[in-house]
């Protein structure tokens, strides 16, 4: 069954040095955090949704499996939560952009083997 896959974008919170770069970046999306959405929501319902987290009373509402690469350690990992919801775009995305970007026939094991990559060694997860 087909999937929606949803690019999804915030503002770089914890880089005090980009901060001011990502203000001036007249809402290009390069220069903040991003995360990709696969869902099995419709488009509509997906707009619906995100448009309307601050106001949603269903915090556990799961919108599918969000995809980041993110760094520990100084070495970049990649987080896959499953269960990506509501309360955790209230939690950690607070305000951001989303862009359908298509759809996926692909399932998530496949998704996640093809989206790890790394020069001289094995990124964990």
């Amino acid at each position: 069954m087909p999937r929606q896959v949803w690019l999804c974008t915030r503002p770089l919170f914890h880089d005090s040095m980009i901060l001011p770069s990502e203000m001036t970046s007249d809402g290009r999306p390069y220069l903040r955090h991003w995360g990709v959405l696969v869902t099995e929501l419709t488009i509509i319902d997906t707009k619906v949704i995100l448009q309307s987290t601050t106001f949603m009373t269903s915090k556990d509402l799961r919108l599918g499996t969000m995809y980041e690469l993110q760094t520990y350690n100084g070495e970049p990992n990649i987080f896959v939560d499953d269960e990506f919801s509501v309360e955790r775009v209230r939690r950690h995305w607070g305000s951001f952009d989303a862009y359908h970007i298509g759809t996926t026939e692909l399932p998530d094991e496949t998704i996640k083997e093809n989206g790890i990559y790394s020069h001289g060694g094995a990124v964990s997860s």
